[in-house]
């Protein structure tokens, strides 16, 4: 059974690194650059972006060294068979919040960057949680907000999260923008994605 369960999960990744493949190879991604961050891959930076947004991200940044968070459950094993072809790192998430937060600072005080849902991993949509700041805090690595515009895309309405999906050849413009940082930061980073 548990065999079987594996062999679902990495046909079901397999199908969705496919999908995300294929969809953004058709797009006209236009990468906009307000961050004052020359190169991102020779800094430590936790890239902050609403769940909704990730599809496109999740292709443009691949292979690059980066590690994010996944569910510890079904959908989670499914995500993390997904972006493992995409070249990322993940941590799944577990009841020890404490000790995973440790675990993802020394991810990044190692040289990888990281890319977090704020709103994630169940909702509600929109919503900046406090753990990007705790984890910032904790390893001084600057927030960066990674805001996206599909000019055509579908909407996962079912989801919490209504899951945006650009339609292929769209034009998606994907703001890195300037780091989040002081007393407003938490609406600073709310302003920024949107």
């Amino acid at each position: 059974m548990k065999l079987l369960r594996e062999i679902i999960i990495s046909a079901i990744g397999n199908l969705l690194y496919y999908l995300i493949h294929i969809i953004n190879k058709t797009i006209k991604l236009n990468v906009i650059n307000n961050s004052g961050i020359i190169d991102f891959e020779k800094e430590k930076i936790i890239y902050a972006i609403y769940h909704q947004d990730t599809f496109t991200p999740l292709y443009h940044s691949r292979n690059k060294n980066i590690a994010m968070f996944v569910t510890n459950d079904n959908k989670g094993d499914i995500l993390n068979s997904t972006v493992r072809y995409l070249g990322y790192d993940t941590l799944k998430l577990r009841d020890d919040i404490p000790a995973l937060f440790i675990d993802m600072g020394k991810k990044i005080n190692n040289g990888q960057n990281v890319v977090f849902a704020v709103d994630g991993p169940s909702g509600p949509k929109g919503i900046v949680k406090d753990g990007v700041f705790y984890l910032s805090d904790q390893c001084g690595a600057p927030i960066v907000p990674v805001n996206m515009i599909y000019t055509k895309h579908f909407k996962l309405t079912w989801r919490w999260d209504e899951y945006k999906l650009p339609l292929p050849f769209t034009i998606v413009n994907m703001f890195f923008c300037k780091p989040v940082e002081g007393l407003k930061r938490k609406e600073d980073l709310k302003n920024a994605l949107g």
